[in-house]
């Protein structure tokens, strides 16, 4: 596609038609004009809308870049959830991909009864909070597969053109050598052609040379990259873990002292009954009445001092 590279402006009016037209790769630039505002002001609901176009239809570069606009809420709702699908199909990994869910709200508490409290319930251990890290870091990872898999197919790419560039030389050079047989019958104008067009082609692979030395040392960026984010999600699952036994634990310690409790409200239930009893039999006594204290206390005042005496 010819377009003035000078004039940014002319970039979307030279891809457009081919994108209309339902060519991938013209879909994907139109898109990534949008994006970054090449002549044009940044709308990054067009570039969402392009890269839908080319994702649905399979370019993996547009759905890594549908992805990092849904990572990023950029012209899209922000979804971590879509992103990682548009990075999984970019990766080669179909499939539903499901997220922690929410932790369900808590109980209301119970009204205050007037009846005498029981022992309390057996409390339930709280499950362990999920960490929204591990959903980014899937995401990450996933990302950086896609990206690695893109670059690994640039790299193929670049080695069949490569492979293409030394074949054409081998057929230059055997071309020369023929020239050069025919130097004794005044061909030498064709011999200059053939080594123009030899030199030509030598630079052609050189320059394919170093870009496959390119691709190769951003293959390995990648790999690193992603060593170290499997990395950190091996770390974050065994702190993960570690929050899981403490969890169990204090639920252990929180039914023990609930069983106290219990034991304890037994205890002042039974002493209560007893208190209850003792005041039962007081009142049922012969001396609880005020009449009958005075009258023993009258009998007594009437016995004989010696009899007090004794």
């Amino acid at each position: 596609m010819a377009y003035d590279r000078a004039d940014q402006r002319s970039a979307l009016a030279a891809w457009q038609p081919l994108a209309e037209q339902g060519d991938l790769e013209a879909q994907v630039i139109v898109g990534e004009i949008h994006e970054r505002g090449i002549g044009v002001a940044p709308d990054y609901v067009a570039a969402a809308n392009w890269y839908r176009r080319a994702a649905e239809a399979g370019s993996a570069r547009a759905q890594i870049n549908l992805g990092f606009l849904y990572e990023q809420g950029l012209g899209v709702p922000a979804d971590p959830k879509a992103a990682l699908q548009w990075y999984r199909r970019a990766a080669g990994r179909d499939g539903n991909v499901e997220l922690d869910p929410a932790l369900p709200a808590p109980p209301a508490e119970p009204p205050p009864s007037a009846a005498p409290p029981g022992p309390p319930p057996t409390s339930v251990p709280p499950a362990p909070v999920p960490d929204p890290r591990s959903a980014e870091l899937e995401a990450r990872l996933v990302r950086l597969e896609a990206e690695l898999e893109s670059a690994r197919a640039a790299l193929r790419a670049t080695e069949a053109r490569a492979a293409e560039a030394v074949a054409a030389e081998v057929v230059a050079r055997d071309a020369y050598e023929e020239a050069r047989r025919s130097m004794a019958q005044g061909e030498s104008r064709a011999v200059a052609d053939l080594q123009r067009e030899l030199q030509a082609r030598r630079e052609a692979t050189a320059q394919l040379q170093r870009e496959l030395q390119d691709r190769q040392a951003g293959t390995e960026r990648l790999k690193q990259e992603l060593a170290a984010q499997r990395d950190s999600a091996e770390r974050l699952a065994r702190e993960l873990e570690a929050q899981k036994r403490e969890t169990a634990r204090l639920g252990t310690e929180l039914a023990a002292v609930a069983s106290v409790a219990a034991g304890q409200q037994q205890r002042i239930a039974a002493l209560e009954a007893s208190a209850r009893s003792d005041c039962s039999r007081v009142r049922s006594s012969p001396w609880s009445s005020p009449t009958s204290f005075r009258r023993a206390t009258s009998y007594r005042s009437r016995w004989p001092k010696a009899r007090h005496g004794r």
